[in-house]
């Protein structure tokens, strides 16, 4: 494998690991929402793939 190889690996992967961080980021910034409207612990679960630990760490920060 040549350098310039490994380092294409390395830059995809990077952009991949950056994706996944936004794509959660994104999760929470919706589930924060969803708890601004009142909706429930258990739909927000549902909806967004959080886990309902992470969720009422939020509801938590929020108050």
């Amino acid at each position: 494998m040549t350098l310039e190889q490994e380092l294409n690996i390395r830059y995809k992967k990077g952009l991949e690991k950056g994706r996944a961080e936004t794509r959660g980021e994104e999760k929470v910034a919706v589930a924060r929402r969803m708890l601004a409207k009142g909706m429930s612990i258990a739909e927000i679960v549902e909806l967004t793939a959080i886990s309902e630990a992470e969720v009422l760490g939020l509801q938590k920060e929020m108050q």
